[in-house]
């Protein structure tokens, strides 16, 4: 199996947001950036913090979200001169910031805007995982590729509804290959315990059993589906 290199700056996107000029552009690199530092933050690794939240700060700006975010938080967040108590605090008042963006994205005027973050962080998220899947060898991070094909189900659904849009149909396009392969994952479902009484609305007797589900992946499919990840991820974000 291929192993990519561990070292941090070859995976994230390190790159010059000044090249996304549409909305949509500049929202799939928040979500992605945001995934980044999300990963950043995971592995402790607060100076490499200062870019992807000044890029954030950039794009936020650009989309009319930065007073969703308190960047001075944010940064002492990343800072290891905080106590734990300090940084719970800021990260439930990051939190209620970020439950306020939800809603306002939630707008049908900028549904758009929040579907293209969430693309932007989902294929970022992908590649990361692919990435330590392949790195480590883990067998759970590639059992959680299968979860994939749920993800991507949902995300398709919400583009198709903007298809109309030449970027969208574009990108409808692209993730034709990584479905693909990512649909080629076998899913075996098992059930689970004993079959369970229960009733409906109304009141008929009714049975029902728990499942199990466990996908079914090997190391030839996680290198197939990092090729087409890198490949969607190098288009979205014109890397």
């Amino acid at each position: 199996m291929h192993r990519p290199s561990n070292s941090r700056t070859t995976i994230l996107l390190n790159t010059d947001i000044a090249k996304y000029h549409t909305s949509k552009k500049k929202a799939l690199a928040m979500g992605g950036i945001g995934a980044d530092l999300m990963s950043i933050s995971c592995f402790k690794q607060q100076s490499s913090t200062i870019r992807p939240l000044n890029q954030i700060r950039l794009l936020s700006n650009a989309l009319y979200l930065s007073q969703f975010f308190d960047f001075e938080s944010l940064k002492d967040i990343a800072s290891s001169s905080i106590s734990k108590k300090e940084a719970d605090y800021l990260l439930m008042i990051s939190t209620l910031q970020i439950y306020g963006m939800e809603r306002e994205l939630l707008n049908p005027q900028r549904i758009e805007t929040g579907l293209f973050m969430v693309l932007g962080a989902w294929t970022e998220g992908l590649h990361l995982l692919n990435h330590y899947a392949q790195t480590h060898q883990d067998e759970t991070l590639m059992l959680r590729l299968g979860d994939q094909q749920i993800c991507l189900e949902i995300l398709e659904t919400w583009l198709i509804k903007f298809e109309k849009n030449n970027e969208v149909k574009e990108i409808l396009k692209a993730l034709q290959p990584l479905k693909t392969k990512l649909f080629a994952i076998e899913i075996k479902t098992e059930k689970i315990g004993k079959p369970q009484k229960t009733y409906d609305m109304e009141g008929n007797e009714t049975t029902y059993q728990q499942t199990q589900t466990t996908p079914i992946i090997n190391s030839a499919q996680v290198d197939a589906i990092a090729e087409e990840v890198e490949k969607f991820r190098k288009r979205v974000f014109m890397l």
